[in-house]
């Protein structure tokens, strides 16, 4: 352990180990108080950030989605207005929202760039 000395500037002399205390302990108390304000602000952090995660995996959970047999044209149909009235879409969510098995809007969008409808 190094010895440190400190001088009190108040007095101009060495001062021993438990003046040193004195002398320093209000910065101490004062950097242990900000240190445990931290260290609960990153909890909290920590607690949102983990609830905010909780929410999503809940929403990850496997769900069962019945979808529908539809003739091809129908299918058809039904994306194309789906993609006029929604600006964008991925295949899953086209599948999920038409009730459609995801092959099928797989062949129903491939047949639609070769139809020149998509780009």
């Amino acid at each position: 352990m190094v010895k440190m000395d400190l001088i009190n500037p108040t007095r101009g002399i060495l001062v021993s180990g438990f003046e040193q205390y004195q002398y320093l302990r209000p910065s101490l108390e004062f950097d242990q108080k900000r240190i445990i304000g931290e260290l609960k602000e990153k909890y909290i952090e920590s607690v949102e950030d983990n609830e905010r995660l909780k929410a999503k995996l809940e929403r990850l959970e496997p769900q069962v989605i019945v979808v529908e047999e539809v003739p091809f044209k129908v299918a058809k149909e039904k994306i194309l207005d789906y993609l006029q009235n929604n600006d964008g879409a991925y295949t899953s969510a086209i599948a999920y929202d038409l009730k459609l098995p995801i092959k099928t809007v797989l062949k129903v969008i491939s047949s639609l760039k070769e139809d020149g409808k998509l780009a």
